[in-house]
């Protein structure tokens, strides 16, 4: 997330399970803050599912292979593993 080449990126690509751990709204209000607007990933913890969509973030479950393909390929997205 540290790498200049994606300041600004609006798209994370994550793992699976995205967010397990987070039982407050406060992961959604971070990656908000922090400019995300959509994540992608395999899956997502139930109750961050909830609140990110309250928060205006975007979720789109994807085939891991498809999403890390993704992340390799797209400079413009912001990758965490």
């Amino acid at each position: 997330m540290n790498d200049p080449r994606y300041h600004g990126a609006q798209i994370l690509i994550a793992g699976k399970n995205f967010a397990c751990g987070s039982s407050r709204e406060h992961a959604a209000w971070a990656l908000s803050d922090y400019g995300f607007r959509a994540v992608i990933a395999p899956s997502f913890a139930d109750i961050f599912f909830s609140n990110a969509g309250k928060n205006g973030i975007v979720l789109v479950r994807s085939v891991k292979s498809k999403s890390h393909n993704c992340s390799r390929t797209q400079k413009q997205f912001r990758t965490i593993n």
